[in-house]
């Protein structure tokens, strides 16, 4: 994050000075750190499974949340925070493709230009097997911070997520005699026993989706 934050500064800078403005420079620079960003990758996720261990602690889980209700965090989880900068090689390559595209062949830059978005596409194809690899773990957080009243077995990082999908839970025989005059398949008795349900390789996940939006865990 402090790379990227001198990187932008460095961008105000210069569109500032619109419209004499030099950017390959600017990633000239970047390019030599960018076996920062490549270590990042390799150990973030190891820093995913560590929150997910630290989150079964329900005293650091509610301080967590009181820190990420800050404004400043914008609605952004500490999840997040830890896998940003990965996400920063494919934006600057966007950039650099855009930048290309209003880019004449003749300019003195575009050689320079070029030559970064090949470096910055041969770190993300490396980057991306490893991001692969925390999908999983990405995942069961997200579900986990969804669940009003929170889920420990969704914080064991060896669980893998197959599926979700909603089903409707049908009454007992006792409720279906009383509901012997009520069509099953009425769309106000199918609203009611809706269920938002999640597999995962060791647990199956039962729960009522409240009005916003969150879950609650069916016991």
């Amino acid at each position: 994050m402090f790379l990227h934050e001198i990187f932008h500064q460095g961008l105000k800078a210069r569109i500032a000075n619109w419209p004499t403005l030099v950017l390959a420079d600017l990633f000239d620079i970047l390019l030599p750190m960018l076996n920062i960003y490549q270590e990042f990758v390799r150990n973030h996720q190891y820093s995913l499974q560590v929150l997910a261990n630290c989150k079964q602690n329900r005293d650091f889980d509610k301080l967590l949340k009181q820190y990420e209700s800050n404004a400043g965090c914008e609605g952004r989880m500490l999840e997040t925070f830890l896998t940003y900068p990965m996400f920063q090689i494919p934006r600057y390559i966007i950039t650099l493709h855009e930048l290309l595209a209003h880019t004449p062949h003749e300019h003195v830059e575009r050689k320079s230009l070029e030559f970064a978005k090949s470096k910055l596409e041969e770190l993300s194809k490396m980057m991306h097997d490893e991001v692969s690899d925390t999908e999983n773990i990405r995942k069961n957080l997200a579900i986990e911070r969804m669940i009003v009243e929170g889920c420990d077995i969704l914080l064991d990082t060896s669980q893998t997520f197959v599926r979700q999908g909603s089903l409707i839970q049908l009454p007992s025989n006792s409720e279906r005699g009383m509901l012997s005059k009520v069509r099953l398949g009425s769309l106000s008795l199918r609203k009611e026993g809706e269920r938002q349900c999640f597999l995962f390789t060791k647990h199956f996940l039962i729960c009522t989706r409240t009005s916003g939006g969150k879950l609650h865990l069916l016991k």
